[in-house]
């Protein structure tokens, strides 16, 4: 990514006096509407034909979630999703005022589907937000299936996830609607913020009002904009949450189009560099094979014949030289248990997520990261992983 393509975006939606996105722009065109390209750019990568700009990943899942629960084939008040995922995604489930069913994950931290078909049976919900955490995907085609036989409406949060492709086909176009994040340290970063990608056009149309539209602001949408009598079904009736992107985030993302696909290249040559590295000393968790097109931003190893006294002490040895996380731990919000937040938590089980999860740690990688960090990364990790086998 250049970053003198994110300092000139940036600098050109100041110098066009528009940093909120509502504001009338000033100077050359090219410089107006940065959020609105951003958008339009996001929907056609994805294929969709809406796309909004949020403040966050969670306020996205939050306004999908909040519009379904207004519809008349979801009148039960509960959502499934991952038992395996980062805490925003329970979180925004219930600040939409609903209530999470966990669902187990497999060895190859995806959603477990005979769980899955088990809970749709016992529980009868109607809404999946199927989190692809950490960028893996399951047998999407299956989860699809699943869905319609149960007749449950599948939400995507794809976090981790755009830019995969699944059989070829762009993940976070397979839903009712999709949630991206664009916070630190995913493939598109605008330090904080998030991207709802969707076909409704009434979803679109409440999420722009309830994102922070008024008056007749919801008009400056551009392509991204449904139709009028849509609009006016929500422009009256829907609370502000005051959670819009700006239009200097806007013009990050915007930028970093440019070149998505070189880096996510990259990432995927760092990730195999590593994984050929490390393959003798640990496992590393990799995509199905029909991911066709994979992305990864992280890599995931699985030690076997550790200890719990074990794996805390090799996780931290290899901090005192980078990140490098143990899932199931109870200072990591991916980890269920701290989710208390969650009705009963503390009682309920997940003896296949405890045991896919075990001895399972994580590393962000950057698409710029060299031969020789990458070299250092793999000394580190095997070292540390001898030293606290024979210790």
């Amino acid at each position: 990514m250049s970053t003198n393509s994110v300092t000139q975006n940036m600098c050109a939606a100041w110098e066009a006096k528009q940093t909120n996105r509502y504001q009338i722009p000033a100077g050359p065109e090219e410089y107006h509407d940065m959020l609105l390209k951003a958008e339009k750019t996001f929907a056609d990568y994805i294929g969709t034909r809406f796309c909004l700009g949020v403040n966050s990943g969670g306020s996205a899942i939050k306004l999908i979630l909040e519009h379904l629960r207004m519809r008349d084939d979801v009148d039960i008040n509960i959502v499934y999703t991952n038992c395996f995922t980062f805490n925003a995604v329970p979180s925004a489930i219930v600040n939409a005022g609903m209530r999470p069913i966990l669902v187990e994950c497999t060895r190859g931290l995806i959603i477990d589907l005979e769980d899955l078909e088990t809970k749709f049976k016992k529980f009868g919900g109607k809404i999946l937000l199927l989190s692809y955490m950490r960028g893996m995907i399951p047998d999407v085609d299956k989860v699809k299936a699943l869905c319609e036989q149960y007749e449950v409406l599948l939400v995507e949060d794809a976090a981790h996830a755009y830019g995969i492709e699944y059989k070829g086909r762009k993940i976070g176009s397979f839903g009712i609607a999709s949630a991206m994040s664009t916070q630190s340290n995913k493939l598109i970063n605008t330090g904080e913020g998030g991207f709802i990608c969707t076909n409704d056009e009434d979803l679109m149309a409440r999420s722009i009002i309830r994102a922070g539209s008024y008056e007749m602001y919801w008009k400056r949408h551009g392509d991204m904009t449904p139709r009028e009598s849509v609009v006016m079904k929500y422009i009256y009736t829907t609370p502000n949450a005051s959670c819009r992107m700006s239009n200097v985030q806007g013009a990050m993302a915007l930028a970093q189009f440019e070149d998505i696909k070189e880096r996510i290249e990259q990432l995927n040559f760092i990730h195999a560099s590593l994984s050929n590295t490390l393959g003798d000393a640990a496992e590393v968790i990799k995509q199905e094979d029909f991911v066709t097109t994979p992305v990864y931003d992280s890599i995931q190893v699985r030690v076997e014949g550790l200890n719990k006294d074990q794996s805390h002490r090799l996780a931290a040895n290899i901090r005192k030289h980078f990140k490098f996380a143990l899932f199931a731990t109870e200072t990591n919000a991916r980890y269920f248990k701290t989710w208390k937040f969650i009705e009963n938590i503390e009682k309920l089980e997940f003896p296949k997520t405890n045991e896919s999860l075990k001895n399972v740690f994580d590393m962000r990688i950057s698409h710029s990261n060299t031969k020789e960090d990458i070299f250092m990364i793999s000394e580190i990790i095997l070292q540390a992983i001898t030293q606290v086998k024979e210790n």
